[in-house]
C-alpha cells in the first residue's frame, strides 16, 4: 500500500483508522496505547508502510532502537518512494556510528523529499561534527532555504561560517537567530566566537557572559572567554575559565583548534 496522509471519513476497524489514531495518542505521549493501534493497523493490514514508519519513529523516540530500525526496513520495503522513512532509518545508522549509511540513506531522502529541512540540518550537523564544515555550510544553506523560521539553522550556520573566516556573514546569521530565540546560550556563544575570530574582544567577552549566566557550565563559553581574558592580558582570569572549561571537557583545545583559535 502506498504511504497516504489521513482521509476524512475514516473508520473505525480500517488500518487507517488506527494509524491515525496511534497518530494522535502519540501526540498526547500515550506511547503504549499508540503502539497498540499501530499493531492493530499492521496486524489488519501487514504491508501498510506508514504504520511500519510511525511504529518505527515511536520505538526510536522511546529509545527502543532495534524495533525502530526493523519496522524503517520494512517501511521502506513495502513504500521505497517515502522519504523520510530513509531520513529516520539514518539517524538511527547515525547514532549508531555507521556513518556510511547514515549518509547514504540521508542522500535518498533528500533524493524524494528535496525540501526536507529537518534531514538537510541533520546531515550538516554529520558533516560538522566530522569537521567537513564546507559541506555542513552547503546542507544549513539548503535547510535554511526550505524553513526559514528555525533558529538552530541561523545559529549553526553562523557558527560554520565563523570556523570558515566568513565573520560578517555570520554575525547576520548570529543576530538572526537571537532575534528568533534570544538569550539562547548557543547562539550567543557562537557570536562570541565570530567577534573573537575579529578581535572585539569586550563583544566576545559580553556574549560569553550572557551565555555562562543561563548556563554556567558551558565548556566552550568558558573556554572561549579565557582566550579572549588572555588576549586582553587578564591572565589570572584567563587562566581561571580554561582550566575550569578543561575539567568540563578535556578535549577543548582541539576542538578550538577546529575552529581556527587557539
Amino acid at each position: 500500500m502506498p504511504i497516504t496522509h489521513a482521509r476524512s471519513g475514516s473508520t473505525p476497524a480500517t488500518p487507517l483508522y488506527y494509524n491515525n489514531r496511534g497518530n494522535s495518542l502519540i501526540d498526547k505521549n500515550d506511547y503504549e496505547r499508540a503502539i497498540a493501534d499501530y499493531d492493530q493497523a499492521i496486524k489488519l493490514d501487514p504491508k501498510f508502510a506508514l504504520a511500519y514508519f510511525n511504529r518505527g519513529t515511536a520505538y526510536r523516540n522511546h529509545g527502543e532502537d532495534e524495533r525502530g530500525l526493523a519496522d524503517f526496513d520494512l517501511s521502506i520495503k513495502f513504500d521505497p518512494t517515502y522519504g523520510p522513512a530513509y531520513g529516520n532509518r539514518a539517524r538511527l545508522y547515525r547514532d549508531r556510528g555507521d556513518r556510511v549509511r547514515a549518509l547514504a540513506d540521508f542522500a535518498k531522502s533528500l533524493q524524494l523529499s528535496p525540501n526536507n529541512d529537518r534531514d538537510f540540518y541533520a546531515r550538516a550537523n554529520m558533516y560538522f561534527d566530522a569537521h567537513d564544515h564546507a559541506l555542513a555550510l552547503e546542507d544549513y544553506d539548503r535547510s535554511i532555504k526550505a524553513n526559514a523560521s528555525y533558529p538552530g539553522a541561523f545559529n549553526s550556520r553562523c557558527m560554520t561560517r565563523a570556523i570558515l573566516g566568513r565573520l560578517q556573514e555570520a554575525l547576520a546569521d548570529c543576530d538572526q537567530s537571537l532575534k528568533m530565540a534570544p538569550n539562547d546560550p548557543y547562539t550567543l556563544d557562537s557570536r562570541a566566537l565570530t567577534y573573537l575570530k575579529l578581535g572585539n574582544l569586550d563583544a566576545a567577552i559580553a556574549d560569553y557572559d550572557a551565555a555562562l549566566s543561563t548556563k554556567p557550565a558551558y565548556d566552550s563559553s568558558l573556554y572561549g572567554r579565557g582566550l579572549a581574558k588572555r588576549k586582553k592580558g587578564d591572565n589570572e582570569g584567563a587562566e581561571r575559565d580554561i582550566a575550569a572549561a578543561k575539567a568540563i571537557n578535556a578535549g577543548i583545545v582541539d576542538e578550538f583548534a577546529h575552529y581556527g583559535v587557539e
